[in-house]
């Protein structure tokens, strides 16, 4: 499929009865949230707000969102039609991520458009909202594209992060581990140097989905002489988490722990390794019937020992789980055999 921007794919979603233009006034402040909210939860349309509180004025009066949580309009982003399977999208998805388009530098384009430099810049006049109560501000980066050039070699990299808007000329950047971005922006910081970035908002829809993928980050930890306690394979949580490899409980000397040999996950944000009560968990509420904090996760490759305080009963643990404290996602579990 060729190159189509923003403004093209809502139209696209307009014409397929994909998209609601919400003509009514709302306001930035958790309004607009709440009606966004209410589409992600029920698969519902794209939103288009065109009447926001304090924005009939300013250079920025329109707000989309909702764009890519139902399928059809991701299988149409991708060039599927809107009924593709989930399988038909995930494997396009992954055959994309092994293929490499070279850039074309061109001297302009519509992006310069419009010019704003110094005191002329002003963030406020972006309909920007609280999105949810308890946010601390007013985010205009949550499906952002962040690019930072690496300040020791030629490496661009793109990725999704946490804009907050402070004020007319301040912006926060939020980066959490695992994201090239952080090691890009700490390699500036150890020069004592300021990290220069480039945000853009409003980019087109399919350039967002190859931004916030993770780093995998492989361990090989010394294998220590042990006697195996118990064991368990590792198998996938979903068909979008993924896990495979060993589960030992062990005994080193004095000292018990649990150890992850040939281990793959599917790398993801907050990750812990937890032993669970629940053989088979699947959810938050099977994880939290009672688990055990090892730590977080070092890598989502290799062998990792993780030590198990002196003490625990092991008999009221049955699985070792990958989970994701930040979302309450369990990506990748081992039922364990029999703990001696």
């Amino acid at each position: 499929m060729g190159f189509a921007d923003l403004r093209t794919w809502l139209d696209r979603f307009d014409a397929a009865g994909e998209l609601k233009r919400v003509k009514a006034e709302v306001n930035w402040d958790r309004e607009v949230g709440a009606i966004a909210r209410r589409s992600f939860s029920t698969k519902g349309p794209a939103l288009l707000f065109e009447h926001i509180r304090g924005h009939q004025d300013t250079a920025c009066r329109k707000l989309a969102t909702a764009l890519l949580h139902k399928r059809a309009r991701l299988a149409m982003v991708l060039g599927f039609p809107p009924d593709a399977t989930v399988r038909e999208l995930v494997q396009y998805v992954r055959q994309k991520n092994r293929e490499a388009i070279p850039p074309v530098e061109v001297k302009t384009g519509p992006v310069f458009e419009n010019i704003l430099e110094g005191d002329a810049v002003d963030l406020t006049a972006f309909p920007v909202p609280v999105w949810h109560p308890q946010d601390g501000g007013r985010y205009i980066g949550t499906a952002s594209l962040n690019i930072l050039k690496d300040p020791n070699s030629d490496w661009v990299n793109v990725g999704t992060y946490r804009n907050e808007i402070f004020g007319p000329r301040e912006m926060g950047l939020f980066i959490s581990p695992g994201k090239h971005g952080k090691l890009i922006r700490e390699a500036y910081f150890d020069k004592g140097q300021p990290c220069p970035v480039v945000v853009v908002v409003g980019a087109p829809i399919a350039w967002y989905l190859g931004s916030p993928l993770f780093i995998s980050k492989t361990v090989v930890e010394e294998v220590p002489t042990v006697r195996v306690l118990s064991r368990g394979m590792f198998v996938d949580a979903d068909a979008f988490h993924k896990g495979s490899g060993v589960a030992l409980i062990a005994q080193a000397g004095t000292q018990r722990l649990i150890r992850l040999e040939e281990f793959q996950v599917t790398n993801g944000p907050d990750l812990y390794v937890y032993l669970a009560a629940h053989p088979k968990p699947a959810s938050r509420e099977d994880v939290h019937q009672g688990f055990l904090n090892l730590g977080r996760l070092k890598g989502n490759i290799g062998e990792q020992n993780d030590e198990i305080p002196a003490g625990e009963d092991l008999s009221r643990f049955h699985s070792v789980v990958i989970y994701c404290q930040r979302f309450h996602v369990v990506f990748a579990t081992a039922t364990l055999g029999g703990v001696q």
